[in-house]
């Protein structure tokens, strides 16, 4: 009969690392970043008053809150490849079709509340401007944007992401099938 030898070792040492490991989880928990909703990613067409085929683009949205102050922030990333070179554009946001008076602030005060009409769909938007953008020589460009919508009533919104330019507010680029058709959900908790 063979005689079996058994390893001691002690355990404190691995139960120390796991208590540590714990700790540190525990303070990653408590001060993590926002919980993220999914990111919602669209691709961008030549806008409704003007036409430039060779571009493409996209907008990536999503709307985050914090887990203890409950403050939603709509994150923004505005892309453009191949569009019009050094050119510089307001970037909005048109919320559409809200009752009464519609939405005042979006994170960013209205710019304008107004009904359009430009591809045979009446809507009514309201507008906001929310950043600028250049594109490069090359007609790239990137924007990220963050809006804190803390005071925005809970909802779901109907959006389109645009550029404009504030001389003759035009849209350029857009997201969406045309005007007042395919919006984005913007859902403010």
């Amino acid at each position: 009969m063979s005689k079996l030898k058994f390893q001691t070792r002690s355990v404190v040492p691995s139960f120390r690392l796991f208590v540590g490991m714990l700790s540190i989880f525990s303070v990653l928990l408590v001060a993590s970043p926002p919980v993220s909703a999914k990111q919602t990613v669209l691709t961008v067409k030549s806008g409704w008053d003007v036409s430039d085929p060779g571009a493409t683009g996209y907008v990536i949205y999503s709307v985050t809150s914090s887990q203890r102050a409950c403050k939603p922030k709509l994150q923004i990333t505005y892309i453009l490849q191949r569009a019009k070179p050094s050119q510089t554009y307001a970037l909005s946001i048109g919320i559409y079709n809200q009752p009464g008076d519609g939405v005042k602030s979006f994170g960013v005060p209205r710019f304008q509340h107004a009904t359009f009409n430009p591809e045979g769909v009446e809507a009514i938007q309201d507008s906001f401007i929310v950043g600028s953008f250049t594109t490069d020589p090359s007609g790239n460009g990137e924007s990220h944007i963050e809006l804190d919508l803390t005071g925005v009533p809970g909802g779901t919104y109907d959006a389109h992401f645009v550029w404009t330019r504030l001389t003759d507010t035009r849209a350029f680029y857009r997201t969406g099938i045309k005007y007042g058709v395919g919006f984005a959900k913007i859902i403010v908790p």
